[in-house]
Order: C-alpha cells, then structure tokens, then sequence
C-alpha cells in the first residue's frame, strides 16, 4: 500500500511503478490524490483556525 508520504517523496517512481502494472492515467491519478490531500489539509487548517477563535470567543464570554 502507498502512502502520501510515498507519492509526495517519490512521484516520479509511483508512477512509473503504477505505470509498469499497467494502471490506466496512473500520472493523473497520482495528481488527483495529491491535490486532493492538498485541499484536506487546507481545509483542516482553515477547521483549525476557527476552533481557535471560538475557544477565544468562549473563554472571553466565560470572562463576563
């Protein structure tokens, strides 16, 4: 089984690896995951941020 770490580190030989067991656009495939793990951790960083602010938020109500 391949990793993010894997693809990340090593595109060039995933793909070449995917290509020789014959996996059909395995070069779009590869870049699709990538992309996709890309957003992910955009959108846990955004997730992230916002939890921040309302503990924020929160401990400044408990203040009142």
């Amino acid at each position: 089984m391949l990793t993010l770490f894997q693809l990340r580190q090593h595109t060039d030989s995933v793909i070449h690896g995917l290509e020789k067991k014959n996996i059909i656009h395995a070069k779009e495939k590869v870049q699709a995951i990538l992309t996709a793990d890309d957003q992910r951790k955009q959108h846990q960083k955004e997730a992230d941020e916002l939890k921040a602010k309302i503990n924020t938020l929160s401990k400044s109500v408990g203040q009142l």
